[in-house]
């Protein structure tokens, strides 16, 4: 029998604890390991959904702007420096929560906070978001289509001005001869989403771009979508071209253009049953054959002469014809409100005369049923078209810097000859019911209060 020595029995028993210590050692940081990485994983996860939370709060936000005509109500009210803040949690069980205030309500702005637990500790993880908007009127722009516009003439242009700012036109004129009052917000913009629904040929569109998800632009030559700096300063324009769009500026062409565009309908206290049929008269020795003194007016066909001297609205139900020495003229401190049924609408001759100098005196009401409108000849038109229905054709011009003035919104949109177009900033300002969408978002720091 071999008896082992006590000696080498305790090195065994000694060796077998340090590889037993060298285990649990292991094993120990490996479950510490594991348990950092589960708690990294978990505060990753709250860090991740405190975004959500907050974007839930900007959803919020949104909806009160655009459905609630009283701010001070569902929970909201001022603080400072907010116009409104609102506190709202889950309802889910989750003790998820947000903070968000709405200010500068004429252009607001939203911040809002999310609030998501912090797992295996105390107190909340959050992260703040803000966003700026914008109500998308659909006078946002000089000419807004459904469908294509083209502008393939000789020599096409837009750009704008604003009949309500001194320093950017003439006495609430566009600034004709005054390049420095003129500004260049002459956008354009479709809801469709082709290729090439925007043919822009040799144009000068000064201003930017647009097509609905998917839609592209073709651009000639000659043609130039941009700035006034890009328009007129060839090093400039070099260094700034876009990329993927010859002979655009980088950032004035975009394709997520929706805007919503109702249909006309005649206005609720249209008085069917008594509006006036418009009589001729003679006003400083010339002969009209229709005269507006204010009021409703309806005609079954339109030609001839017509002159507003009030506040007036007509209906024109089955034709509506201007030739020759047609005319519609709108005197100084009068307003019309022209809703066509018709069929086509043809403006020739002497066309419409704005005598006020402002878009907003004059606007021409396509209903579903006008489908066709066509601008013939080299007169001008100082207003506003809406005919959401309607092919607007723009032919001739070139004898005149102001073909046309104001903004325009129809099914399609096509330029032939020599035209410029000149949109009025102000319009934009026109409250037509028109949504608060967002047009900037950004994550910033938390604010020092968990009150936001």
């Amino acid at each position: 029998m071999k008896i082992i020595p006590s000696c080498q029995r305790g090195n065994a028993l000694l060796a077998g604890l340090i590889i037993a210590s060298i285990l649990g050692a292991t094993l120990a940081s490996y479950l510490v390991l594991v348990s950092n990485q589960n708690a990294s994983i978990t505060r990753a996860q709250s860090w991740n959904l405190a975004v959500p939370v907050a974007e839930a709060g900007i959803d919020e936000a949104l909806a009160h702007l655009n459905y609630n005509t009283n701010r001070n109500s569902s929970g909201w009210a001022p603080s400072s420096p907010f116009d409104y803040l609102k506190t709202n949690a889950f309802s889910d069980g989750s003790s998820n929560y947000y903070v968000v205030g709405i200010s500068n309500l004429a252009a607001p702005v939203i911040v809002a906070r999310g609030f998501v637990p912090a797992i295996n500790s105390a107190g909340f993880i959050s992260r703040t978001l803000r966003v700026t908007t914008k109500k998308n009127g659909v006078y946002q722009m000089a000419m807004l289509a459904k469908g294509s516009i083209d502008l393939n003439g000789n020599k096409v242009m837009t750009d704008s001005y604003d009949s309500t700012d001194p320093n950017y036109s003439n006495n609430g004129k566009y600034p004709t001869g005054q390049k420095a009052k003129t500004r260049d917000n002459g956008d354009i913009g479709t809801n469709a989403g082709l290729v090439d629904v925007l043919e822009l040929g040799n144009a000068n569109i000064f201003g930017k771009a647009a097509t609905g998800p998917g839609g592209s632009l073709d651009v000639g030559a000659n043609g130039l979508v941009g700035s006034s700096q890009f328009q007129t300063n060839a090093t400039y324009r070099e260094a700034h071209q876009d990329p993927a769009h010859s002979n655009v500026e980088a950032g004035y062409f975009t394709d997520d253009m929706n805007v919503d565009i109702q249909d006309v309908h005649l206005p609720p206290d249209w008085p069917s049953t008594v509006a006036s049929m418009p009589v001729g008269g003679t006003v400083d020795g010339v002969t009209y054959d229709y005269v507006l003194y204010g009021g409703y007016y309806q005609l079954t066909s339109f030609s001839g002469k017509l002159l507003v001297l009030g506040n007036a609205t007509l209906l024109v139900t089955s034709s509506f014809s201007m030739s020759g020495q047609d005319i519609l003229e709108v005197t100084n401190n009068a307003s019309l409100k022209l809703y066509v049924a018709a069929p086509s609408a043809t403006m020739a001759g002497q066309g419409m005369v704005n005598g006020t100098g402002s878009p907003t005196n004059l606007f021409y009401y396509g209903l579903p049923s006008n489908t066709s409108i066509d601008f013939t000849g080299n007169g001008t038109f100082t207003g506003v078209i809406y005919a959401p229905s309607a092919a607007l054709s723009l032919k001739g011009g070139g004898n005149s810097a102001e073909d046309f003035c104001g903004a325009s919104v129809t099914k399609t949109a096509k330029m032939n000859g020599n035209f410029n177009f000149h949109y009025d900033e102000s319009l934009g300002r026109i409250n037509t019911g028109g949504i608060h969408r967002v047009i900037s978002w950004n994550e910033v720091a938390n604010p020092a209060s968990a009150s936001l």
